[in-house]
């Protein structure tokens, strides 16, 4: 779907800033980007927006639920394209590659312990650390 009309049903005013940084995640939607990496995109793009604004239309695009914001090195936030069903990341501790990966049976046992408890899931996050294959393939050790 067009940025513009995202935008517009979000709630949000269809700005250049909102709907180029929008675009950029539709452009990429298998892709996790740190807000540098946004900048980065724009570059390339031509497109002269600033770290700080870019983290202003990123905190904005995460609020109405159109991105989603993960933090996965205890560092920096992460940011993709909100999706339409749960699902996890398997995050490489070597290289810090971002696979993500869907199961109905983890959700389904998830939403029984919740319903056990009484819980009312309103989020999830299931985040699995590890090497990847390229890494393990070519001996990489676990970057600090």
């Amino acid at each position: 779907m067009q940025a513009a009309s995202k935008l517009n049903r979000s709630g949000l005013k269809a700005t250049t800033p909102r709907m180029v940084v929008l675009d950029v995640f539709e452009q990429n939607p298998e892709r996790h980007f740190k807000a540098d990496d946004v900048v980065r995109c724009l570059e390339e793009r031509k497109v002269d927006l600033g770290l700080p604004t870019v983290y202003r239309v990123l905190a904005q695009l995460t609020e109405v639920g159109l991105i989603a914001r993960s933090i996965f090195d205890f560092a920096r936030a992460s940011y993709e394209l909100q999706a339409p069903r749960p699902h996890g990341h398997c995050v490489c501790v070597s290289c810090g590659s971002i696979e993500e990966f869907a199961d109905e049976i983890i959700e389904a046992r998830q939403e029984q312990a919740a319903a056990k408890l009484g819980f009312e899931v309103s989020e999830r996050h299931e985040i699995l650390y590890g090497r990847c294959a390229k890494c393990r393939a070519k001996g990489a050790r676990v970057s600090s």
